[in-house]
């Protein structure tokens, strides 16, 4: 193995055919057929799944679900595929490789199809199983970004606090000199001693997983500052608890006060937060809610609004 800290293990050369391994069993590239290649079109829908609330494919699921079982079958799921690929701004921006030319073939088979609905594709898939399916998804990107943070200087499978913030702020939009303040605050605060000890695995999984939740979590906000509570280190755990049902470390919530906490009160700015870390899970979308699910819920309750209008008042 080459030194962590020059980042020579970066990229590797796989041949045809070779069979890739990744070392956790659980995740879901380990099933990924062809030495883990996988069609376009499945790279471009996780793609969408990596930047897209789990509230609008829940929406989705409930306008394309037919006979309202719960249920849907292949047809039904490529239709959901098709919109939000046609419809996110990680679809549209791959449409604009399309028009300079560079096209795919649709394939009636994909690795994802399989999974969802066997390989006859007679099976059906519920709402749970793909949420759980995009949880995963981004489980298994988070181990990755982490591990590529993990340095020699720390043991293995633990990352320092200033490479837990920077792990943060990706994708956050900040100008450059509002991040490296926030920045600059962990490192004065987490300098080497005995009193730094790291960030681990479990510990940012914890953290993301509360962060997933990001919309559900930005109401609990709300309806706190509505009552007149500041955001500080017992709110961000007591949300965590009851709306991930995760237990977030003192110490973790220490180093993200420490990052959002500008004039050392110890309380954070609610609308910061949850700016920063929306877009740190729709991953740089310019506008985390225009993803194109939200727009056709908005053109729905206007032609439901319009429809009610019309049933229920006099000509």
């Amino acid at each position: 193995m080459q030194p962590r800290k020059y980042g020579l293990d970066m990229f590797k050369v796989y041949h045809a055919g070779e069979k890739i391994v990744f070392p956790d069993d659980g995740m879901i590239f380990n099933w990924l057929e062809k030495g883990g290649l996988i069609f376009y079109e499945d790279y471009l829908f996780l793609m969408t799944l990596l930047s897209t609330s789990p509230n609008e494919f829940r929406l989705a699921f409930s306008v394309f679900d037919v006979n309202g079982d719960g249920l849907l079958d292949k047809s039904e799921f490529e239709r959901v595929q098709d919109l939000v690929l046609k419809q996110s701004s990680v679809g549209q921006k791959h449409r604009d490789n399309f028009t300079q030319g560079i096209s795919f073939k649709k394939s009636s088979s994909t690795c994802l199809t399989r999974h969802f609905f066997g390989q006859k594709h007679d099976q059906k898939l519920t709402v749970e199983r793909f949420l759980q399916f995009q949880q995963d998804l981004h489980r298994d990107i988070l181990r990755i970004e982490f591990e590529r943070r993990d340095p020699e200087s720390m043991p293995v499978g633990i990352i320092s606090e200033r490479a837990f913030a920077d792990l943060l702020l990706i994708h956050a939009g900040l100008p450059e000199k509002r991040k490296t303040k926030m920045m600059n605050r962990v490192r004065r605060k987490y300098k080497k001693s005995e009193n730094t000890r790291g960030v681990s695995f479990d510990e940012c999984l914890d953290y993301f997983t509360f962060i997933y939740n990001i919309d559900r979590v930005d109401v609990a906000l709300h309806f706190y500052k509505l009552a007149g509570k500041p955001l500080d280190e017992s709110m961000l755990k007591n949300v965590a608890k009851k709306i991930a049902g995760v237990t977030l470390s003192d110490y973790l919530v220490d180093i993200i006060v420490t990052m959002f906490d500008e004039n050392g009160d110890g309380y954070l700015s609610q609308n910061e937060f949850v700016a920063v870390m929306k877009k740190r899970m729709n991953r740089g979308l310019q506008q985390p809610k225009d993803t194109g699910v939200i727009r056709l819920f908005e053109s729905l309750m206007t032609c439901s609004k319009q429809r009610l209008a019309h049933l229920f008042l006099p000509d």
